[in-house]
């Protein structure tokens, strides 16, 4: 069917702090269809919680932010479509005492990223200049942790983002 290869399925990123990402079809949680009255879209541990949620295509660019200021971007090819309730998959490796604090989606590598620290510090990066890594590593330096700045509270720009204690 010459009309097959323009359809996308839509997908749910779901990012936990473990930092763990799944990436789970649209059509097989049916959220709000009266099928079920409460579905588990991703596994949580006891003190885990959710950082981000994104409606994506299948196709983006990734890049998750961590609260020591690094930053890690990647395929979301790189992240296997899974079913409800799956633990998911390790997006980023962190230093002890650290956790993610942003999930960002990226359509294109000229889109910027904005890192604040909780000192009121901040740095707009293209997102070109990053290395692009890959899922599980624990990325590059996207601002210094450092006393003047103090940890990284959260990343936005012109991505679509979802970020911790974000509206």
């Amino acid at each position: 069917f010459p009309f097959a290869e323009k359809i996308v399925t839509p997908y749910i990123l779901l990012l936990v702090t473990t930092p763990m990402l799944a990436l789970v079809p649209l059509l097989i949680l049916r959220f709000g269809f009266g099928y079920e009255p409460r579905i588990i879209a991703v596994a949580l541990d006891d003190d885990d919680y959710l950082v981000g949620v994104e409606l994506t295509n299948g196709q983006s660019d990734i890049v998750l932010v961590s609260d020591g200021g690094k930053a890690v971007w990647f395929d979301e090819e790189d992240v296997r479509p899974m079913g409800r309730g799956a633990r998911g998959v390790r997006g980023m490796r962190l230093q002890p005492g650290q956790s993610v604090i942003s999930l960002l989606v990226a359509e294109s590598d000229q889109q910027t990223v904005l890192v604040a620290t909780e000192n009121g510090f901040g740095k707009r990066t293209v997102l070109a200049d990053f290395r692009h890594s890959g899922r599980g590593t624990q990325g590059v330096k996207a601002i210094a942790d450092s006393e003047r700045n103090g940890v990284v509270v959260g990343a936005r720009g012109d991505l679509r983002v979802a970020a911790a204690g974000a509206a």
